[in-house]
């Protein structure tokens, strides 16, 4: 099986802090990109990496790849405006009928493991588009503009979602068309399969899968690897 990652890298994580994005920031000594990179190159399947940069930071992101000796095909595309527009640019930029599964992941996402992308391929293999997901330990209410609660939700049919994300190529490229033509921008790109109409299957995501936000999420990361 051939499979492509897409890891989406060209936000500018302005509540992080600092004079560079946060992916470019160093755990450990290693760029947090580079550490979400490497979990995708102990995975045998995948035989390309394409990672969207925001144009300003493309020259900065070729010396770190070249510093840190990548060892699978990275291609590097230009960010859009929007993440949504970045991965439209990435699939834009490749044959996606060479691949069986297509991931997507943020790249500030470095705590998540092997095991869970084996299981995405596997499951996306099966049933056309795989999410991980956690159910949510709080409660969950919906409130109005004003602060008042609507109404309490049943916690064991929510989920909190989480990447990488996996879809059979026939699926993730016309969804992104559809939502291009129509102007619709999602929350995930398993939101764009479900405005298309295809089924979307959950699978049980990793505690440790935080995406990086601020300073602190480095150190809640670290604890739980």
């Amino acid at each position: 099986m051939k499979c492509a990652a897409i890891i989406a890298a060209a936000g500018t994580g302005n509540r992080f802090g600092g004079s560079i994005p946060k992916q470019f920031k160093e755990y450990e000594s290693i760029p947090i990109l580079i550490h979400t990179l490497r979990i995708f190159e102990k995975v045998p399947e995948i035989v390309s990496l394409i990672v969207t940069i925001n144009p300003a930071w493309e020259e900065y992101a070729r010396e770190m790849f070249s510093v840190h000796n990548m060892e699978k095909p990275l291609k590097i595309v230009p960010g859009g405006e929007e993440r949504q527009d970045s991965i439209f640019n990435a699939l834009k930029s490749i044959k996606p009928a060479d691949f069986d599964i297509i991931l997507i992941h943020d790249a500030v996402r470095p705590f998540f493991s092997v095991e869970l992308v084996n299981k995405i391929i596997s499951t996306a293999a099966e049933f056309g588009v795989a999410i991980p997901a956690l159910t949510p330990n709080d409660t969950i209410k919906e409130i109005d503009t004003n602060g008042f609660v609507l109404r309490t939700h049943n916690r064991k049919k929510l989920c909190c979602i989480q990447t990488p994300q996996g879809f059979k190529p026939e699926i993730i490229v016309p969804a992104y068309d559809k939502a291009k033509t129509d102007c619709y921008y999602g929350t995930d790109d398993a939101a764009l399969a479900e405005y298309a109409g295809f089924p979307v299957k959950v699978i049980e995501g990793e505690e440790s899968n935080i995406k990086i936000t601020t300073p602190h999420d480095i150190d809640l990361g670290s604890l739980k690897v």
